[in-house]
Order: C-alpha cells, then sequence, then structure tokens
C-alpha cells in the first residue's frame, strides 16, 4: 500500500511540474516574480517594478501586491548584476520602469530569463526528490528556452 502511495505522489508531482512547466512556455509574461537575495542571504520572491536613481534603488512587488523601494546596496551581487543587465542607469536621476530601454527584445529577454531561472529552482527540486521525468523534462525546457533567448 505504501509503494501505491508513493507512485501516486510522484505522478501528481510529475502532472503539476508537466503543467507548470507548460504555462511558462505558453505563457511567458505570467510568471516574472524571481528570488530576491540581500546581502545577509534574506531571501524574498518578487517582481522588479522599477529601477531608480540611476539604478541605485529600485521597487519590488512582493507575492501579496505590496511594493517595496529598496537600495540596491542592499542586494546581493547576483541581483546587483541583473538590475545593471535590466537598465539600472539608462535614465539618471528619474525612475525608469522595467524593460524600457532600446533594446527592441529586452522584455522578451528579460521575461526568458525569469522563466530559465523559475525551471532552475524547480529543476533543482526535482534533482533533491530523485524525480527523474521532471528532471529530465526541465532540462528539455531550460535547454529549449537558452536556444530562444540566443536567437534574439
Amino acid at each position: 500500500m505504501n509503494d501505491t502511495n508513493e507512485i501516486t505522489s510522484r505522478r501528481r508531482a510529475l502532472k503539476l511540474a508537466g503543467i507548470l512547466l507548460a504555462n511558462l512556455l505558453v505563457f511567458p509574461g505570467i510568471s516574472e516574480a524571481r528570488i530576491w537575495t540581500d546581502i545577509y542571504g534574506r531571501q524574498v520572491e518578487a517582481d522588479l517594478v522599477e529601477i531608480h536613481d540611476g539604478g541605485s534603488a529600485v521597487t519590488l512587488r512582493v507575492l501579496d501586491g505590496k511594493l517595496f523601494r529598496i537600495p540596491v546596496s542592499t542586494l546581493s551581487e547576483a541581483d546587483r548584476r541583473y538590475i545593471s543587465n535590466q537598465g539600472g542607469g539608462a535614465n539618471p536621476g528619474g525612475g525608469n520602469p522595467v524593460g524600457s530601454g532600446s533594446d527592441p527584445h529586452g522584455k522578451e529577454k528579460s521575461a526568458i530569463r525569469q522563466q530559465i531561472r523559475k525551471l532552475e529552482v524547480w529543476l533543482r527540486r526535482a534533482m533533491r526528490e530523485g524525480n527523474r521525468q521532471s528532471v529530465r523534462k526541465l532540462r528539455s525546457g531550460i535547454k529549449r528556452l537558452k536556444k530562444q533567448l540566443g536567437a534574439l
């Protein structure tokens, strides 16, 4: 009986991973939240809404919809690089809505990068759980998105 419950549980997890992967691939703009880490290692999942003051501060929207203005100096090095790739500094002294840079594919590239990060989080989880089928599907999805990103 225990084996039956485990198999059923794995099947449900696999179906959920497949549904989530399909939603990300079909509806690219829906899931744009990413994990942000501060210099103390604390993490929050939020959307980047706006870059302020030439990249010295950002506004993040957490999952419950609340907005927070955060100095970039309190964020991890990886998050600071992400912000600079999003155009932090393109408009010194004023607000810079995300994706308003000169690259015509900037928003699309940003959305694909965020999808890749989300899939990588799920991939790590699937690897921890030993779910080989999900690992294969997620790796395939990541590879396809990276190829799509390279084509832009």
